[in-house]
């Protein structure tokens, strides 16, 4: 198992050079969105590691100015449940509940119509599923721009434990 990281530490060990914040530099936007999507795809990291780095570029004043979704429409939510980053998929959720909808909500969709659980259902992520699931259970009748529901997207890659929670 991996040792937890501080924030700073897992930050550098990722080249991201966001330390310049707290010496009075600016960072962009941009980079804060870069290193906050790093760690939304980072299923490798502990949790705590993910929590405490999430934790750390929400506060940085960057962070409330980054664009909400890239150019395809995707949220961190979307890039949480793609990579099956329950921590990562769990603290953009609860964000939710204080009423900040920049990391994405279950319901957003990207350009192509794919809401966060078509994504967890493509690549076989049960939990992270489940979890979508529980958070809002009315995105599974979204259909993409390809007509296809996330039942379609589980069924189509052979994940059958994905499937039955979706048919349930």
């Amino acid at each position: 198992a991996l040792t937890a990281l501080p924030p700073r530490a897992w930050l550098k060990f990722k080249g991201f050079t966001l330390g310049a914040s707290d010496s009075g530099g600016p960072v962009s936007p941009d980079e804060v969105r870069a290193a906050f999507l790093s760690a939304c795809r980072d299923r490798a990291s502990p949790a705590s590691t993910i929590l405490g780095v999430l934790n750390h570029l929400a506060k940085m004043k960057a962070a409330l100015q980054f664009a909400e979704c890239d150019r395809h429409g995707r949220f961190p939510l979307h890039e949480a449940a793609y990579a099956g980053n329950i921590a990562a998929c769990r603290w953009i959720l609860s964000q939710l509940r204080t009423g900040s909808m920049v990391y994405g909500a279950p319901h957003h969709t990207t350009k192509l119509g794919e809401t966060p659980l078509h994504l967890a259902c493509l690549k076989g992520h049960a939990n992270a599923a489940q979890l979508l699931l529980a958070a809002d259970g009315s995105q599974v009748s979204t259909r993409t721009t390809a007509g296809l529901s996330p039942l379609h997207v589980a069924c189509s890659g052979g994940f059958l434990e994905i499937t039955k929670h979706l048919a349930m």
